[in-house]
């Protein structure tokens, strides 16, 4: 589970305007579910790989747009191995 927690300047806890917008940077590595408040979302690793997640928000409680980014990188790695898998291969002369 990955959360936003908007601040001020002084660290106190700050209003969006709008939902903010998660993405992951490959969904072959990682799916991500947000949240309806979009404060925060599901990330669930699909494969061995590196990525990013993207959010996106607008501090701008008024009819402009001031962008707010924060990412987080990450590196999903296999787990260890519980089984063996054999495949036998035809040879091509037959």
């Amino acid at each position: 589970l990955l959360t936003i927690a908007p601040v001020d300047v002084k660290g106190k806890p700050a209003l969006l305007d709008g939902v903010p917008v998660w993405a992951g940077s490959d969904d072959t590595v990682v799916t991500i579910v947000p949240a309806s408040d979009g404060l925060s979302a599901v990330a669930t690793g699909v494969s061995p790989g590196a990525g990013r997640v993207v959010v996106t928000a607008d501090a701008d409680l008024g009819s402009g747009v001031t962008p707010l980014t924060g990412s987080l990188d990450f590196n999903i790695t296999g787990g260890q191995a519980v089984a063996l898998t054999i495949t036998a291969a035809t040879p091509a002369n037959q």
